[in-house]
């Protein structure tokens, strides 16, 4: 698929409230109008670095974050925030003193502290318990594959058997849990 076509198929997920985002268990986020060319430039200055080309695409012409996967694109100041109401500028600038890798994106909350990140190439990387991951994904071909309905959490992270206490029966029940991100560790 093109580019357009692409933006043009997140647009019509980001319209209905139902296939807005991935997570069914928290409130389906606002609809945010596009970033303006103001926005972009103040991101930019902020965080010193021009936006990756597709991320800066979306955030324009499709919306300023609030629809995808996980729990939504996290956008720009103005736009979708994180459960803290930070935007991804804010969440960068926080925590890249802390050893968080360069000119990466946090984009998109998967909880439990795991991030799908973006880097100056548009590649998709996994961000969850101190480690950085190189997913097979391109961020055109991360939206491509979720706006046909692919499981980009089955796609993102290896998982495995767990036995828990149920919260409301007091009794052992198996769960499964993620173990670790799919791809290629950075190091």
């Amino acid at each position: 698929m093109t580019d357009d076509e692409i933006l043009d198929e997140l647009r019509s997920r980001r319209a209905n409230p139902d296939t807005r985002i991935d997570a069914a268990t928290v409130p389906t986020p606002l609809i945010y109008d596009p970033a303006t060319d103001q926005a972009v430039a103040d991101a930019e200055r902020a965080l010193g670095f021009a936006l990756p080309r597709f991320l800066k695409r979306v955030l324009t012409e499709v919306g300023n974050g609030g629809f995808g996967p996980g729990f939504g694109l996290i956008g720009l100041r103005g736009g979708h925030p994180n459960s803290d109401g930070k935007s991804l500028v804010d969440m960068y600038l926080e925590w890249q003193p802390h050893g968080w890798r360069e000119r990466l994106l946090p984009v998109s909350d998967w909880g439990c502290a795991a991030w799908s990140c973006v880097d100056p190439e548009d590649n998709v990387v996994t961000a969850d318990q101190s480690r950085f991951t190189l997913t097979r994904f391109t961020l055109p071909a991360w939206l491509d594959a979720w706006n046909h309905g692919v499981s980009l959490s089955d796609e993102t992270f290896e998982t495995g058997d767990a036995i828990i206490l149920n919260p409301f029966t007091r009794k052992p029940m198996p769960i499964k849990r993620r173990t670790g991100a799919k791809g290629r560790r950075l190091e």
